[in-house]
């Protein structure tokens, strides 16, 4: 079963209509309360900073946060956690950058035969600048493309 996370609801019926069986709240304490140690897997796309100790909250013992989302290489941006939020109960996390080609292949041809599509916003490359500022204020649903 897939559980989606979000700051707010604002995605909530739209990530059960994409299949979602549960949806977690993470700006609401009851919400991640309701979760905690449910979850064997959580895929953090995430590309702004977040609290890594709720995340892994969440996480059944020996469960695994995986880390593909990265924010802005910044000083004010690095992430802090508890090593208590992993040790006992033998939580990993782990990240992943890159798939090999192969991996895309799959992917690629599994979303293909199951006519799964990226939900996208498009905006003219004239206006790069505009897309990027949603894109930072998190305005965006949920991938910005810029057509040329």
């Amino acid at each position: 079963d897939v559980t989606a996370i979000s700051r707010t609801a604002s995605k909530k019926e739209e990530s059960l209509g994409f299949g979602a069986v549960g949806f977690v709240e993470t700006c609401n304490q009851a919400s991640i309360d309701a979760a905690k140690s449910t979850l064997d897997v959580i895929l953090n796309t995430s590309s702004g900073v977040v609290g890594m100790d709720m995340y892994l909250s969440m996480l059944k013992p020996r469960g695994v946060m995986s880390c593909v989302g990265l924010p802005e290489l910044d000083e004010n941006n690095k992430t802090k956690f508890f090593p208590q939020s992993i040790v006992a109960s033998e939580k990993s996390i782990v990240g992943d950058y890159l798939g090999a080609h192969h991996e895309y292949d799959e992917m690629l041809a599994f979303a293909a035969k199951h006519k799964i599509l990226a939900q996208i916003e498009t905006s003219p490359l004239e206006e790069v600048n505009q897309a990027v500022a949603r894109v930072k204020d998190n305005a965006v649903r949920y991938r910005m493309v810029l057509v040329m």
